[in-house]
This record gives structure tokens, C-alpha cells and sequence, in this order.
């Protein structure tokens, strides 16, 4: 199994990864996936994932009792720079 670790090089990243790498991890996912599954290939866990769900940061939806990602939202999420990570740097004080 392939997983994809967005904090491996979180210090030295200011984009998100390749559409190419994101690829290669969801090649043979299911359309649908489970949240445990979710944070298994984002090596981290379930109630980090859930938080992102509630938070708004990660679309899914409730199937009966269970919440589920569409592959293609895990797509977007992972390819969506982090609001987190400033690529324009910090703001210039003399503007204020």
C-alpha cells in the first residue's frame, strides 16, 4: 500500500504535492472512502480526519451511519494549498 504523508516535508513545502503524486495514491482507491481509510493513507488517524470533516476542510458525507469521502474530494483537499502555509510570505508591516 502506498500512503501519502502531507507532514513529511512540512517545513521545507509551500505547495501542495503533484497532481502526479496524489495520483499515483488514489489510483486504486475506491470511489468512496471510509474515514478510517482516509486517515490510513494520510497517516494520521480517524478523529483527525473527522475534525477536518466538521471543520469544513474536508468534504464527505453520511451513508446511514458511516461517513464517506469521495476519492475525488480527497483529490481536491490534498492538491488545495493550506491555508496554513503563507506561499506569499508574511505580510509587509509598512502597509498597514
Amino acid at each position: 500500500m502506498t500512503s501519502f504523508d502531507p507532514d513529511a516535508d512540512a517545513g521545507r513545502r509551500a505547495t501542495p504535492p503533484s497532481a502526479d503524486a496524489v495520483d499515483v495514491v488514489l489510483r486504486d482507491q475506491p470511489t468512496m472512502l471510509s474515514i478510517p481509510r482516509v486517515a490510513e493513507l494520510l497517516s494520521t488517524t480517524a478523529p483527525t480526519i473527522r475534525r477536518m470533516v466538521d471543520q469544513g476542510d474536508l468534504r464527505a458525507v453520511k451513508l446511514s451511519r458511516q461517513w464517506r469521502v469521495a476519492r475525488d474530494d480527497l483529490r481536491s483537499y490534498l492538491l488545495t494549498p493550506s491555508e496554513l502555509e503563507d506561499p506569499e510570505g508574511p505580510e509587509d508591516p509598512s502597509t498597514d
